[in-house]
């Protein structure tokens, strides 16, 4: 349950990242969020990174605007993935992108 408070406050992160955007797209950071929120969600119960992410993408990009977030989203996927290890520390994350394979490279493109 803590790893789904932590996709949780990921959305949320995305939505604050976005506020520049938002003054001038209203409704895209927040689609775009919500969309993402699945993949991330993903990455919070250990799913591959790669999956996570390109879940995440796929979902913010259904909005009209495009993928408003793709790098909060590139960044904030290992982290999530780390913090579901119960390390999220510079080390974790580390660990987090060592691990990461052929398939999740396959998954980002």
């Amino acid at each position: 349950m803590e790893t789904n408070r932590w996709a949780g406050l990921v959305g949320a992160v995305l939505f604050v990242a976005g506020v520049g955007i938002v003054l001038r797209v209203p409704g895209l950071i927040v689609a775009g969020a919500v969309g993402a929120l699945p993949g991330l969600e993903r990455a919070a119960t250990g799913d591959p990174v790669g999956v996570a992410f390109g879940r995440a993408v796929g979902g913010m990009s259904q909005q009209s605007g495009g993928n408003t977030q793709f790098g909060a989203v590139l960044l904030l996927t290992p982290l999530v993935a780390a913090a579901h290890r119960g390390d999220l520390s510079p080390a974790g994350v580390r660990s987090v992108l060592e691990d990461s394979t052929v398939a999740d490279a396959v998954e980002f493109y």
